[in-house]
């Protein structure tokens, strides 16, 4: 008897010459295009290359971490989530879940290695790594106060 997948495989293949076998053919072709126009950053993520090429040509330390964290998490995910899943100091409000640590190991590692690049002296590189945290948190804040800012003017044309 056949496995599973070779059966759906062998039921679901259309003949060749027929219009379904041209929309397997071209989603198949989507799926390799997609891959090929997928940058891994490291830790097992992958990024649009686009994306990623917009993202290196930053010239501020701040913009490459907080754009390749949008393109890692998204604006959704970071709206909800916190640099280390702690509470807030001043608010005393329920700690959100940290970031997926994996995927911020692998921001930082592209941080770390984009600063490389920039030939610093040691002091300098070091300082400027150090801030990572700093623009991550900014970023969620950042994206915090746009969507309390889109709530309370779509309150105020609610009839």
């Amino acid at each position: 008897m056949d496995t599973p997948q070779t059966i759906r495989q062998s039921n679901l293949s259309p003949p060749l010459n027929t219009p379904q076998a041209t929309v397997v053919e071209i989603s198949q072709q989507k799926e390799q295009a997609s891959e090929e126009e997928r940058t891994h950053i490291g830790e097992g993520i992958y990024i649009n290359t686009n994306q990623w090429k917009r993202v290196q040509g930053n010239s501020k330390d701040s913009l490459f971490v907080k754009e390749l964290a949008v393109c890692i998490w998204g604006t959704n995910i970071l709206a909800n989530r916190s640099l280390e899943g702690k509470s807030c100091p001043t608010t005393k409000t329920t700690p959100r879940p940290p970031l997926t640590p994996h995927k911020l190991r692998a921001l930082k590692n592209c941080f770390q290695k984009w600063l490389e690049t920039k030939n610093l002296e040691e002091f300098e590189l070091r300082t400027r790594a150090g801030k990572f945290g700093r623009y991550v948190t900014e970023k969620i804040q950042d994206i915090n106060k746009k969507q309390k800012k889109t709530k309370s003017i779509s309150t105020l044309f609610v009839i």
